[in-house]
């Protein structure tokens, strides 16, 4: 059983939508920041502060590819994981990359003043809605499979197995 990657801008649920869909699939679940902070031991905020996104984002990548020790884990990515482009084709040849697509509005809603969000704190509204114009065209050229991400959880899981049934 090949991985489950979840991808998508910050706030659009891959955490409670990953977390739920592993637990009625009876799949492991992982979340890469959570495993970034675990084998770091340090914050986001506190890698971003000291190496910079550069930094982070070279971690990032190699907490990625130590995935593959997983088969058939559903696993939560953090929203800027495209950054490096050839992420996506890492979480495409380890299994695949589904991106929860929800619209900017209900993202922001979210995660407005979120502390434990680094770009969410240096940056305005309009920056973030400028990010999330350049990640959505990437989430999408870069995704096995793309999710709309409105709705219940209940609702999201159930269209996420149907995406995937048909995927093969």
């Amino acid at each position: 059983m090949s991985n489950l990657y979840l991808c998508g801008f910050m706030g659009c649920g891959k955490t409670t939508i990953g977390q739920a869909f592993a637990k009625k699939q009876g799949r492991k679940y992982l979340d890469l920041d959570r495993l970034i902070v675990q084998r770091q031991g340090r914050t986001i905020p506190e890698i971003f502060a000291r190496e910079g996104e550069e930094g982070f984002r070279a971690i990032e990548q190699q907490t990625l590819l130590s995935t593959q020790e997983y088969k058939g884990a559903v696993i939560s990515t953090g929203g800027g994981i495209l950054t490096k482009r050839e992420n996506g084709g890492i979480c495409n040849r380890l299994g695949v990359l589904v991106f929860l697509d929800l619209p900017f509005e209900d993202c922001y809603q979210r995660i407005q003043g979120d502390t434990n969000r680094p770009l969410v704190m240096q940056n305005t509204e309009e920056q973030l809605q400028a990010l999330f114009d350049r990640r959505r065209t990437v989430y999408l050229e870069e995704s096995g499979l793309v999710l709309d991400a409105k709705g219940s959880v209940q609702q999201i899981v159930a269209r996420l197995e149907q995406a995937l049934k048909h995927h093969g």
